[in-house]
């Protein structure tokens, strides 16, 4: 399928323009962030195993890696 890139390119920069307004217009001061999970990335090698730990806005929903 051929998909006009610059087409694409704007209506994607537009969409990422209105997520970011309307994140504004819900968490005006900041987000409240709320551990939802630890993701595993690593095996330990003797030292423990590494986690990294996934955030998520209570008001938005954005999540933070």
């Amino acid at each position: 399928m051929f998909v006009n890139r610059r087409k694409y390119e704007l209506e994607k920069q537009w969409f990422e323009e209105r997520i970011d307004q309307l994140e504004w217009l819900i968490c005006k001061d900041e987000h409240e962030y709320v551990k939802v999970k630890a993701k595993k990335i690593a095996d330990g090698n003797g030292y423990g195993d590494l986690y990294e730990d996934v955030y998520r806005c209570k008001k938005c929903g954005k999540v933070r890696e």
